[in-house]
């Protein structure tokens, strides 16, 4: 079985958890456009929901297929987000960003009431790490910036090329990217480059899963972080 089946398992399986008249955030990349035809489809047999994109290829994909859209600034609430993930470690942290939209998605994910991530099984790791992290950074003074997140990883680091030199993210802010080994500690990786003044934001994303969907084939499991204090967020 492919990647691609195993990715619309697992998002048909995701969108069980959406409820009728649910504000509902959706992720950037190919994962979370692999479920979009099925939502539709429910939508058009009934479902009420509202759905909140977190970047323009998300916004057009959607728009294309009829979903009704609304602007982040324009509600109060998010009640579920939905999302995709490059690469899940054992601890449920997380490397995004690969669509360039790690900025937004992290953004809407934390405004989220809950939170599903979908992943197919190959995006499953026992740590983070020996692959590239997504970085968004200011424009101005940038390439100290970057200079000094490759310090920090001790890896290359390097701008994402666009058509016309470095490719900027939807709030028009310069992507790029360092190669890392494997992570000891993603959250303290992640505390250390948000402290260089000009990177607005890593593609780590430190105990942010409610739900994780994973897909194997045509199907699709489902597993909950484990619990703190004996309590469990949901």
């Amino acid at each position: 079985m492919s990647a691609d089946t195993a990715k619309r398992a697992a998002m048909v399986r995701a969108l069980d958890f959406v409820e009728a008249g649910m504000v509902l955030g959706l992720g950037t990349g190919s994962t979370v456009e692999a479920g979009l035809p099925t939502l539709a489809e429910r939508i058009a047999a009934g479902l009420r929901v509202t759905c909140v994109p977190s970047s323009q290829r998300t916004a057009e994909a959607a728009a294309r297929l009829g979903l009704p859209l609304v602007a982040l600034n324009s509600i109060d609430h998010v009640d579920l987000s939905i999302d995709g993930a490059d690469q899940v470690d054992r601890d449920l942290n997380m490397i995004k960003g690969h669509g360039g939209a790690h900025l937004r998605e992290k953004v809407l994910a934390s405004i989220a009431q809950k939170r599903v991530f979908v992943i197919d099984g190959s995006k499953l790791v026992e740590r983070l790490g020996q692959t590239w992290l997504p970085l968004e950074l200011l424009p101005y003074g940038a390439s100290f910036a970057l200079k000094r997140a490759a310090a920090v990883t001790g890896g290359e680091a390097r701008f994402r090329p666009g058509e016309r030199g470095p490719r900027r993210s939807d709030n028009g802010n310069l992507l790029a990217e360092c190669r890392l080994g494997e992570v000891a500690d993603p959250a303290l990786l992640d505390r250390q480059l948000h402290a260089i003044p000009g990177i607005l934001e890593t593609g780590l994303f430190i105990g942010m899963v409610d739900i994780l969907v994973t897909g194997d084939g045509e199907s699709a499991s489902v597993r909950y972080p484990a619990p703190k204090n004996g309590v469990l967020r949901g």
